[in-house]
Parts: structure tokens; C-alpha cells; sequence
């Protein structure tokens, strides 16, 4: 009888505290064998290592826009070097809601002019252009730091609302950690003669 489960699963968590309950939940599968992989930094990236960085002979900075906004800087060889890490740019509109005097909460969008006219306005303004203006400085930084010859990629929740608003960004990508830990996946898989 065939099981009613898949023959394989990806876990993938980045709750560090406990990353032994993911493998627990897995292994509450009939039959399952939970390995921890502990891929990290590898896990995104790999898609555009090959695409941009290693098959253009140029490093590549990777710009994730998630809860906290990370910077990874790549070598041409696609090593991992490093990187930065900032708090996102919700959560900076959440902190203004929550330790700033009368501050409303906002959604992070464009707004209409960068000088606000309003509270509301104002902090809108601050928000997207004073966060525009962080990932552009970070990005020219890494980028000077790496040769000068960077291809930026951007990834994550707001990769597609601040990207375009910079030139230093030269390609979005939204589901860039999910490719990158496919090709993880694929390349952890046993070969066999039969395949």
C-alpha cells in the first residue's frame, strides 16, 4: 500500500532557538527520516550566484527586504563573504508607532511627494526615502568594497516596492530563497544508476 505521505519534504526555519522542532514535526511522519542540514547563508542565492555573479565573472550583493533587511556580499567565485543587517524597514514604522509620542501606525509605501505636508505625509517621506536612501548607501559601500563591479539583486516581502526606486538594484527577485533552497535540495539528493 502506498504511502499517503510525500516521499520527501523540505523543512526550511530560521527560528534559531529551537530548530529541533521542525525536524521533531517531520519525523511524526509515518516512516520519516529527519536530517538537519544546516545550509544557513548557503540557502539563498543559488539561482543568482549562477545567473549573475559567478557566470559574469562580477561579485554579487543579495538584498533581502524580510523583517530585518540583510545585505550578503558574494565573491565572483560565489564564496560568501559577509554582509550587513538593519531592521526592516516595518518594523522602523512599528517602532515610530510604539516609542514615539502620538505617532499613528502607517503602511511603508511611496508616498505622493517627499516633503509631507502632514504627520502622516512626513512620516511616509522618512520611512521609504530614508530607507531608499540606506540600502543605496550599503549597496555603494559593499560595492566599492567588492571591486566596484557588483550586481545587486533584491529579494523579500518589499523588493518590489523599493527596487524600483534605485538604480543600484539591478534585478528583483521575490522567490529567490525558495530557488535557492530547491537547488539544495537538489543537490543534497542521492544518485543513482536507475535515475
Amino acid at each position: 500500500m502506498a504511502s499517503r505521505f510525500p516521499e520527501n519534504i523540505l523543512v526550511a526555519c530560521d527560528v534559531r532557538e529551537s530548530p529541533g522542532s521542525s525536524l521533531r514535526t517531520v519525523e511524526t511522519f509515518e516512516g520519516a527520516e529527519a536530517r538537519q542540514g544546516g545550509v544557513g547563508f548557503a540557502a539563498f542565492g543559488f539561482d543568482e550566484i549562477e545567473k549573475f555573479g559567478r557566470g559574469a565573472g562580477r561579485p554579487l550583493i543579495v538584498v533581502d527586504f524580510g523583517t530585518a533587511t540583510t545585505l550578503d556580499a558574494i565573491t565572483a567565485k560565489g564564496e560568501y563573504l559577509g554582509g550587513a543587517i538593519c531592521p526592516g524597514v516595518q518594523i522602523s514604522a512599528d517602532a515610530l508607532f510604539q516609542r514615539a509620542a502620538r505617532l499613528p501606525r502607517i503602511d511603508v509605501r511611496k508616498p505622493a511627494r517627499i516633503v509631507g505636508r502632514t504627520t502622516v505625509g512626513a512620516m511616509e517621506s522618512g520611512l521609504f526615502y530614508g530607507y531608499v536612501g540606506m540600502v543605496e548607501g550599503l549597496v555603494r559601500r559593499m560595492t566599492d568594497e567588492l571591486g566596484g563591479s557588483a550586481i545587486s539583486v533584491a529579494t523579500g516581502g518589499l523588493a518590489d516596492v523599493i527596487a524600483p526606486e534605485t538604480p543600484v538594484i539591478q534585478h528583483v527577485d521575490p522567490d529567490l530563497t525558495l530557488h535557492g533552497l530547491r537547488i539544495v535540495w537538489q543537490r543534497n539528493q542521492p544518485t543513482t544508476a536507475g535515475r
